[in-house]
């Protein structure tokens, strides 16, 4: 039996391109935002100060990406990561939120030495950390995730900018959550 890409205990990488070959880096939550539209979970710097953000976004209908794009971001690849069911029980959405919501808006000691700076980018290694030590996510190294996905949102950007696929779903395969075994669905 296929396994579903895309379902409402998915959890995704929303990449969204600057159109100057960098990305904004996400996280959402499919269906778990208002209306059946995706929980965008993500860091922002819309003045002086990074801060955390959760909001609604349409992962399904592309266009309406471009509708509500925010500030030049148009969205550019959504990879399947992990799923908030673990072997253990299933995270709600508040519940992923409460967890990455904790991240400081600094750039950790241990990356001090590559990353000076902090950004959306270590904000998101940062969640994909605590969605490792959480179980919803299986990811042996980070650096090869990152990788991926800069190869395919890079490839993809280039779709955006020449008018062909808008966007494109693919399963992560570094971080293998295909293999791990949850339980079975309460009816």
């Amino acid at each position: 039996m296929a396994e579903e890409m895309i379902d409402n205990h998915s959890i995704v990488a929303a990449m969204f391109t600057r159109y100057d070959g960098t990305f904004h880096w996400s996280l959402a939550l499919p269906g778990a935002g208002a209306g059946g539209q995706a929980l965008k979970i993500h860091a922002i710097d819309p003045g002086q100060f990074w801060r955390f953000d959760v909001s609604d976004q349409d992962l399904i209908h592309s266009a309406r990406f471009h509708i509500l794009r925010c500030k030049t971001f148009l969205m550019g690849l959504r990879p399947r990561l992990g799923s908030r069911r673990t072997p253990t029980r299933t995270f709600t959405p508040a519940e992923v939120r409460d967890l990455l919501q904790e991240i400081p808006m600094a750039t950790p000691v241990f990356e001090l030495s590559s990353v000076q700076r902090f950004t959306c980018r270590v904000w998101f290694r940062q969640a994909i950390r605590v969605l490792i030590e959480k179980s919803m996510v299986y990811c042996p190294r980070i650096k090869d995730l990152e990788d991926e996905l800069l190869g395919l949102a890079t490839a993809n950007a280039q779709n955006i900018f020449s008018g062909t696929v808008p966007c494109s779903y693919r399963i992560s395969k570094t971080c293998s959550w295909v293999n791990k075994r949850f339980p079975p669905l309460t009816i």
